[in-house]
């Protein structure tokens, strides 16, 4: 194995480790999300409880699109053409 194979080997495990992080984030936020969820609609009406879940459903689909089109570009270096996709 020579240094450049190794190089690019460490290249692709710090690419690996950088995606695993970012995704674990990812999957942490939606957690807290549903806990949140969760909380408001214990402190709610029960008829209330459709207008909370929509609110939270609304909120985090601004959060995935305004990620798309510019947290992916300051996370990963890239430009806001791409739209992270």
């Amino acid at each position: 194995m020579s240094a450049i194979d190794l190089e690019e080997r460490i290249e692709e495990l710090e690419h690996s480790i950088d995606t695993f992080f970012v995704l674990w984030g990812a999957c942490q936020v939606f957690f807290m999300q549903v806990g949140f969820s969760m909380l408001e609609i214990g402190c709610v009406q029960s008829n209330c409880t459709i207008n909370v879940l929509m609110k939270n459903i609304f909120d985090v689909t601004i959060s995935v699109i305004t990620w798309g089109l510019v947290g992916d570009a300051m996370a990963f270096g890239g430009s806001a053409d791409s739209l992270g996709i």
